[in-house]
């Protein structure tokens, strides 16, 4: 009868770990639960980053619904409250015309004195400029640029300021193809890019200050309702195609100080 083979300790290990690598699906488990825990900070991260994003928003939200509420409430209630002020002041003279009947005459006349007021007209409240955070910014040469616009306002008005900076020029195709109706350029502004305002189709007015001295090529291409545009007395330089296709724009006033064009 034969006698079974005897594996030493040694054949027995070197078997284990031939067939059955442990240690090695241990050490990748770990890293595996190593990545894993790194993932879930990293997602922890970013929920808060995107609960403090939120919290922003709603804020500026909250801001720009004031700033609406303002901009669209009437003033016109002081000037009702004095109006009522005079009307009441009218019954002392009525009981003084009753008690005393020789002095009707100057009663009456002091009436009507009263009745001729000029009636005071309520104050415009002034147009509010769009605010800073709808504007896309940088510098150009040197100069603080508006180079673009994500707001949803039909009537822009670039404000002279966004933040601490002074707005010196509007960047190249800085409103390029946007649906805006009316824009007003602050008198900060020296510069207006090639192709700012191109393809505004739906646009019909734009103020453009005496402060402008260069309009850039295909500056206004394309923006087929624009009826009318007052270009500024120092304006020096205007670029190829400035009003290319303007088939609403019926006459253009060129002013002496224009030495290229």
């Amino acid at each position: 009868m034969q006698t079974p083979y005897q594996l030493t300790n040694e054949e027995i290990e070197a078997l284990c770990k031939k067939y059955f690598p442990f240690a090695e699906y241990e050490k990748k488990l770990s890293e595996c639960r190593a990545m894993i825990e790194q993932l879930e900070k990293r997602v922890a991260d970013d929920e808060e980053l995107i609960s403090r994003c939120l919290k922003t928003i709603e804020k500026q939200q909250k801001e720009i619904s004031e700033l609406k509420t303002l901009s669209s409430t009437p003033q016109a209630a002081p000037v009702v409250q004095q109006q009522t002020a005079v009307v009441k002041q009218a019954a002392p003279v009525v009981h003084q015309n009753t008690a005393v009947a020789k002095q009707a005459a100057p009663v009456v006349h002091q009436k009507t004195a009263v009745a001729k007021q000029p009636e005071v007209k309520p104050k415009t409240a002034p147009k509010r400029s769009t605010p800073g955070i709808y504007f896309k910014t940088g510098y150009i040469d040197g100069k603080f640029a508006v180079t673009g616009y994500t707001g949803q306002d039909k009537d822009v008005i670039i404000p002279e300021k966004i933040g601490d900076h002074e707005v010196k020029l509007i960047g190249d195709r800085a409103f390029q193809k946007q649906t805006v109706t009316s824009i007003t350029v602050p008198d900060s502004v020296t510069t207006i890019g090639n192709e700012a305002f191109r393809s505004c189709h739906l646009l019909t007015s734009i103020t453009i200050p005496n402060s402008v001295t260069t309009i850039g090529n295909a500056a206004f291409r394309t923006c087929t309702s624009l009826t009318s545009i007052t270009i500024p007395y120092i304006v020096t330089t205007i670029g190829n195609a400035a009003f290319q296709s303007c088939h609403s724009l019926t006459k253009i006033t060129i002013p002496n100080s224009v030495t290229q064009i």
